[in-house]
Protein backbone atom coordinates (compact mmCIF):
# COMPACT_ATOMS: atom_id res chain seq x y z
CA UNK A 1 0.00 0.00 0.00
CA UNK A 2 1.41 3.33 -0.99
CA UNK A 3 2.06 6.00 1.60
CA UNK A 4 -0.33 8.34 -0.18
CA UNK A 5 -3.20 5.85 -0.02
CA UNK A 6 -2.49 5.03 3.63
CA UNK A 7 -2.51 8.70 4.53
CA UNK A 8 -5.81 9.16 2.75
CA UNK A 9 -7.40 6.28 4.67
CA UNK A 10 -6.16 7.72 7.99
CA UNK A 11 -7.64 11.07 7.03
CA UNK A 12 -11.01 9.47 6.27
CA UNK A 13 -10.95 7.67 9.67
CA UNK A 14 -10.11 10.92 11.46
CA UNK A 15 -12.97 12.68 9.70
CA UNK A 16 -15.40 9.92 10.70
CA UNK A 17 -14.17 10.12 14.27
CA UNK A 18 -14.60 13.90 14.34
CA UNK A 19 -18.09 13.58 12.87
CA UNK A 20 -19.09 11.10 15.59
CA UNK A 21 -17.66 13.38 18.29
CA UNK A 22 -19.61 16.35 16.87
CA UNK A 23 -22.76 14.24 16.61
CA UNK A 24 -22.43 13.28 20.29
CA UNK A 25 -21.85 16.91 21.23
CA UNK A 26 -24.91 18.03 19.26
CA UNK A 27 -26.92 15.24 20.82
CA UNK A 28 -26.01 16.33 24.36
CA UNK A 29 -26.66 19.97 23.50
CA UNK A 30 -30.14 19.05 22.24
CA UNK A 31 -30.79 16.95 25.36
CA UNK A 32 -29.61 19.84 27.55
CA UNK A 33 -31.81 22.38 25.72
CA UNK A 34 -34.85 20.07 25.95
CA UNK A 35 -34.14 19.53 29.65
CA UNK A 36 -33.97 23.28 30.28
CA UNK A 37 -37.25 23.81 28.38
CA UNK A 38 -38.98 21.02 30.33
CA UNK A 39 -37.65 22.42 33.61
CA UNK A 40 -38.92 25.88 32.66
CA UNK A 41 -42.36 24.50 31.77
CA UNK A 42 -42.54 22.45 34.98
CA UNK A 43 -41.50 25.48 37.08
CA UNK A 44 -44.08 27.65 35.33
CA UNK A 45 -46.92 25.23 36.06
CA UNK A 46 -45.82 24.66 39.66
CA UNK A 47 -45.79 28.42 40.28
CA UNK A 48 -49.10 28.84 38.47
CA UNK A 49 -50.70 26.03 40.48
CA UNK A 50 -49.31 27.43 43.73
CA UNK A 51 -50.60 30.92 42.94
CA UNK A 52 -53.98 29.56 41.86
CA UNK A 53 -54.40 27.39 44.94
CA UNK A 54 -53.55 30.38 47.13
CA UNK A 55 -55.59 32.95 45.21
CA UNK A 56 -58.84 32.27 47.00
CA UNK A 57 -60.35 31.00 50.25
CA UNK A 58 -63.58 29.06 50.70
CA UNK A 59 -65.63 30.17 53.67
CA UNK A 60 -69.34 30.03 54.66
CA UNK A 61 -70.30 28.69 51.24
CA UNK A 62 -68.57 31.48 49.31
CA UNK A 63 -65.34 31.47 47.32
CA UNK A 64 -63.49 34.65 48.27
CA UNK A 65 -60.88 35.66 45.71
CA UNK A 66 -57.82 37.51 46.92
CA UNK A 67 -57.40 40.88 45.27
CA UNK A 68 -55.38 43.99 45.94
CA UNK A 69 -51.73 43.67 46.98
CA UNK A 70 -49.80 41.75 49.61
CA UNK A 71 -49.54 44.90 51.72
CA UNK A 72 -53.16 45.94 51.14
CA UNK A 73 -55.16 42.77 50.44
CA UNK A 74 -58.88 42.52 49.91
CA UNK A 75 -61.29 39.67 49.22
CA UNK A 76 -64.10 39.56 46.70
CA UNK A 77 -66.92 37.03 46.82
CA UNK A 78 -70.07 36.39 44.80
CA UNK A 79 -73.06 34.71 46.38
CA UNK A 80 -76.83 34.47 46.26
CA UNK A 81 -79.11 36.35 48.62
CA UNK A 82 -82.90 35.96 48.92
CA UNK A 83 -83.64 38.75 46.43
CA UNK A 84 -80.55 38.76 44.20
CA UNK A 85 -78.19 36.27 42.60
CA UNK A 86 -74.43 36.59 42.18
CA UNK A 87 -74.16 39.60 44.42
CA UNK A 88 -70.54 40.80 44.62
CA UNK A 89 -68.99 42.06 47.84
CA UNK A 90 -65.48 43.25 48.72
CA UNK A 91 -63.99 42.71 52.18
CA UNK A 92 -60.84 44.33 53.51
CA UNK A 93 -59.96 41.44 55.82
CA UNK A 94 -59.69 37.68 55.43
CA UNK A 95 -63.20 36.46 56.39
CA UNK A 96 -61.75 33.37 58.09
CA UNK A 97 -59.65 35.51 60.43
CA UNK A 98 -62.34 37.96 61.46
CA UNK A 99 -62.51 37.26 65.20
CA UNK A 100 -65.11 39.89 66.07
CA UNK A 101 -67.69 38.28 68.39
CA UNK A 102 -71.16 37.86 66.92
CA UNK A 103 -74.21 37.28 69.14
CA UNK A 104 -77.34 37.23 66.98
CA UNK A 105 -80.06 34.63 67.51
CA UNK A 106 -81.94 35.35 64.30
CA UNK A 107 -81.81 37.79 61.43
CA UNK A 108 -84.84 39.73 60.26
CA UNK A 109 -85.30 43.09 58.57
CA UNK A 110 -88.12 45.49 57.86
CA UNK A 111 -88.11 47.14 54.42
CA UNK A 112 -86.80 50.33 56.07
CA UNK A 113 -83.43 50.12 57.83
CA UNK A 114 -81.97 53.05 59.77
CA UNK A 115 -78.20 53.06 60.26
CA UNK A 116 -77.70 55.09 63.42
CA UNK A 117 -74.31 56.36 64.55
CA UNK A 118 -72.66 59.11 66.57
CA UNK A 119 -69.81 61.50 65.86
CA UNK A 120 -67.26 59.35 67.73
CA UNK A 121 -67.72 56.36 65.44
CA UNK A 122 -67.50 58.68 62.44
CA UNK A 123 -64.09 59.90 63.55
CA UNK A 124 -62.60 56.41 63.25
CA UNK A 125 -60.29 55.62 60.35
CA UNK A 126 -62.35 53.57 57.93
CA UNK A 127 -65.56 54.48 59.70
CA UNK A 128 -67.17 56.16 56.72
CA UNK A 129 -65.98 53.41 54.35
CA UNK A 130 -67.49 50.82 56.69
CA UNK A 131 -70.84 52.58 56.57
CA UNK A 132 -70.69 52.89 52.78
CA UNK A 133 -70.08 49.13 52.50
CA UNK A 134 -72.94 48.48 54.89
CA UNK A 135 -75.35 50.69 52.93
CA UNK A 136 -74.27 48.97 49.70
CA UNK A 137 -74.92 45.55 51.23
CA UNK A 138 -78.32 46.51 52.64
CA UNK A 139 -79.57 48.29 49.53
CA UNK A 140 -77.88 46.28 46.77
CA UNK A 141 -77.78 42.87 48.42
CA UNK A 142 -80.79 42.72 50.72
CA UNK A 143 -82.86 45.08 48.55
CA UNK A 144 -83.95 47.14 51.55
CA UNK A 145 -84.20 50.90 51.97
CA UNK A 146 -81.41 52.26 54.21
CA UNK A 147 -81.51 55.63 55.90
CA UNK A 148 -79.14 57.65 58.08
CA UNK A 149 -79.82 58.46 61.72
CA UNK A 150 -78.05 59.37 64.96
CA UNK A 151 -78.71 57.87 68.39
CA UNK A 152 -77.57 60.97 70.26
CA UNK A 153 -80.58 63.28 70.46
CA UNK A 154 -78.51 66.44 70.82
CA UNK A 155 -76.34 65.63 67.78
CA UNK A 156 -79.37 64.55 65.76
CA UNK A 157 -81.10 67.85 66.52
CA UNK A 158 -78.00 69.94 65.75
CA UNK A 159 -77.42 68.20 62.42
CA UNK A 160 -81.11 68.02 61.56
CA UNK A 161 -80.99 64.27 61.11
CA UNK A 162 -83.37 61.52 62.23
CA UNK A 163 -82.99 60.28 65.78
CA UNK A 164 -83.07 56.50 66.22
CA UNK A 165 -82.04 54.04 68.89
CA UNK A 166 -83.14 50.54 69.83
CA UNK A 167 -86.26 51.84 71.58
CA UNK A 168 -87.44 53.50 68.38
CA UNK A 169 -87.02 50.36 66.26
CA UNK A 170 -90.76 49.89 65.70
CA UNK A 171 -91.95 48.73 62.27
CA UNK A 172 -88.43 49.32 61.07
CA UNK A 173 -84.95 47.94 61.67
CA UNK A 174 -82.28 49.99 63.41
CA UNK A 175 -78.56 49.28 63.25
CA UNK A 176 -76.52 51.14 65.86
CA UNK A 177 -72.83 51.76 65.15
CA UNK A 178 -70.93 52.83 68.22
CA UNK A 179 -67.48 52.80 69.81
CA UNK A 180 -66.86 50.31 72.60
CA UNK A 181 -64.17 48.56 74.60
CA UNK A 182 -64.02 45.61 72.22
CA UNK A 183 -65.62 45.07 68.79
CA UNK A 184 -68.71 42.88 68.59
CA UNK A 185 -72.01 42.43 66.78
CA UNK A 186 -75.08 41.96 68.94
CA UNK A 187 -78.85 41.82 68.81
CA UNK A 188 -80.55 44.03 71.36
CA UNK A 189 -81.94 41.97 74.25
CA UNK A 190 -85.17 43.95 74.49
CA UNK A 191 -85.77 44.59 70.78
CA UNK A 192 -84.78 41.94 68.20
CA UNK A 193 -85.30 44.50 65.42
CA UNK A 194 -82.27 46.42 66.63
CA UNK A 195 -78.71 45.32 65.90
CA UNK A 196 -75.67 46.85 67.55
CA UNK A 197 -72.31 47.01 65.81
CA UNK A 198 -69.68 47.81 68.42
CA UNK A 199 -66.58 48.98 66.55
CA UNK A 200 -64.26 48.73 69.55
CA UNK A 201 -61.42 51.19 69.36
CA UNK A 202 -62.03 52.08 65.71
CA UNK A 203 -62.22 48.57 64.22
CA UNK A 204 -65.13 49.72 62.09
CA UNK A 205 -64.39 47.68 58.97
CA UNK A 206 -63.89 44.41 60.88
CA UNK A 207 -67.10 44.86 62.87
CA UNK A 208 -69.32 45.80 59.91
CA UNK A 209 -67.84 43.00 57.82
CA UNK A 210 -68.65 40.52 60.60
CA UNK A 211 -72.25 41.80 60.55
CA UNK A 212 -72.49 41.06 56.81
CA UNK A 213 -70.72 37.70 57.15
CA UNK A 214 -73.27 36.67 59.76
CA UNK A 215 -76.12 37.27 57.34
CA UNK A 216 -74.34 35.50 54.45
CA UNK A 217 -73.61 32.47 56.65
CA UNK A 218 -77.27 32.25 57.68
CA UNK A 219 -78.47 32.44 54.06
CA UNK A 220 -76.04 29.65 53.11
CA UNK A 221 -76.88 27.54 56.20
CA UNK A 222 -73.26 27.69 57.31
CA UNK A 223 -71.73 28.08 60.73
CA UNK A 224 -69.81 31.27 61.29
CA UNK A 225 -66.66 30.91 63.35
CA UNK A 226 -66.29 33.61 66.00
Amino acid sequence: MSKKRKKKEELILDNRKNIKIKERQIKWIIIFVIGVILLFIATYWVIKWHNYSNSYVDYIGVRWYKTGTKEFPSFRGEFNLPKIKNFGLYLKSDPRKNNVTLNVDNWGFYPKVLISYDSKSQECYGGILAQINLVYFISGGLKLTPGAAMFNKTEASEKNITFANCSSAINKTVILIQKSEVPSVEQDINNPDCYIINVGQCESLLATEKFMLGIIATVNNKTLIN
